[in-house]
């Protein structure tokens, strides 16, 4: 378990800090703090300022990480020392204490939001960004997003423009843009799953995960479970070619590309002997007639399709 930052709560004087923030016009914020630190002195420092220390130069410096408006009215108001929450190992967890300190705006990882949260998130957006007002307005939509099992896996909104699609919602370039002010994508490691032994019902709820149009994932799940070739695939040039053979059924390259992400071939060894069509077709015809020789059956003059018919009968 990673350790958190180690905090110091330091006195340290006003000369060794320093803002990076430029502040034209004093806010109504500093100008209320420093005319209050002018006329009561006991009540400056009760809430820290946070800095990191200055690592480029020998002399003591320290940058304000936040408070700037408490920083500069204890600076008018002239006071020497400043309490300070010093981080000493900055470096870590950078993304964890800006957003603590609201040094950068938060974005939360889409991938692991629950059902509260993206609609939590989702209506402030509504009100705050013209541009997505009409896409989150869209019931339907959201709540496929929120009950999306892949979601944890994802790692870019590829897989929301798939799944706007079998809602008939259009995501454009400006959406993706104004979105990923808001959010950001630390995904899960797909597992990758052995297509060949994998139970049906194993099947069904992987093929689930992946950006697929509307039913896509349950046909898939019936073709690859009722294939009796499936044991023996090597790779999805096989599979597309079987499940063509079979069931006249299409994979298109698109969908290979998707599914390669999780899945893996593990394929069973042939059987002795070997009778099964699909990997007779496989073979050359000089392998064929070696396999016709070995079981003592006369092959002269056939062709292949004759060969694996012969050899696929017993």
């Amino acid at each position: 378990m990673q350790n958190n930052l180690i905090l110091q709560l330091p006195i340290i004087p006003i000369n060794q800090l320093f803002s990076t923030r430029e502040i034209s016009q004093a806010p109504l914020e500093t100008v209320c703090l420093t005319q209050h630190y002018r006329v009561n002195f006991d009540q400056m420092n009760i809430i820290p300022i946070p800095v990191k220390r200055d690592n480029s130069t020998d002399q003591p410096r320290y940058e304000v990480l936040a408070n700037h408006h408490i920083f500069l009215a204890l600076k008018k108001a002239q006071c020497p020392l400043v309490r300070c929450l010093s981080l000493n190992r900055p470096e870590e967890q950078t993304e964890i204490w800006q957003t603590e300190l609201q040094v950068q705006p938060g974005r939360p990882n889409i991938a692991s939001m629950n059902q509260e949260e993206l609609q939590q998130i989702f209506t402030y957006l509504i009100k705050r960004e013209k541009v997505l007002a009409k896409l989150l307005s869209h019931e339907e939509l959201i709540q496929a997003l929120a009950d999306q099992p892949g979601r944890l896996y994802w790692s870019s909104w590829d897989s929301l423009k798939a799944l706007a699609k079998t809602h008939k919602v259009t995501i454009t370039k400006k959406h993706m843009d104004c979105l990923d002010n808001y959010f950001r994508f630390d995904p899960q490691p797909l597992p990758s799953l052995c297509i060949n032994t994998i139970s049906a019902e194993e099947l069904s709820r992987h093929l689930n995960i992946f950006p697929l149009e509307k039913g896509k994932a349950n046909q898939l799940s019936l073709r690859f479970s009722s294939s009796p070739s499936r044991p023996y695939w090597r790779n999805f040039k096989d599979m597309a070619k079987a499940l063509r053979d079979e069931t006249q059924f299409i994979i298109p390259k698109a969908t290979q590309i998707i599914l390669a992400k999780g899945f893996h071939f593990t394929p069973t060894p042939p059987p002795v002997p070997n009778t099964f069509r699909f990997l007779l077709q496989q073979m050359t015809v000089k392998a064929l007639r070696r396999e016709a020789d070995k079981r003592g059956l006369d092959h002269k003059g056939k062709k292949k399709a004759d060969l694996v018919g012969q050899l696929s009968s017993g």
